[in-house]
């Protein structure tokens, strides 16, 4: 066993009833899988679906620490707008 935490993103089935919707989950995982290895986005693990959901196995991207609200904040805004750069980065 080890300490690596993971996420678990759950999409139930009933909400994939469309193709466009279907189309929406195949592209997000691409998307995920595309961006694998860059530091500033949570990495996609696994994909499974049984027979109630679509899971999405990712790192957890919570940061444990100390810090006081406003540089907690400061550095999570920081972190999250590096995320949205390298994103629209790759739609060019």
């Amino acid at each position: 066993m080890t300490d690596d935490r993971f996420a678990c993103k759950l999409i139930p089935l009933l909400r994939l009833l469309t193709h466009s919707a279907i189309a929406d989950v195949r592209r997000e995982i691409q998307i995920m899988h595309h961006l694998t290895g860059n530091r500033n986005i949570v990495e996609l693990r696994a994909a499974y679906e049984d027979q109630s959901a679509v899971h999405l196995v990712m790192e957890d991207d919570e940061e444990e620490g100390e810090e006081g609200e406003e540089e907690g904040l400061s550095k999570y805004i920081g972190k999250e707008l590096k995320k949205l750069l390298q994103c629209h980065s790759h739609c060019k």
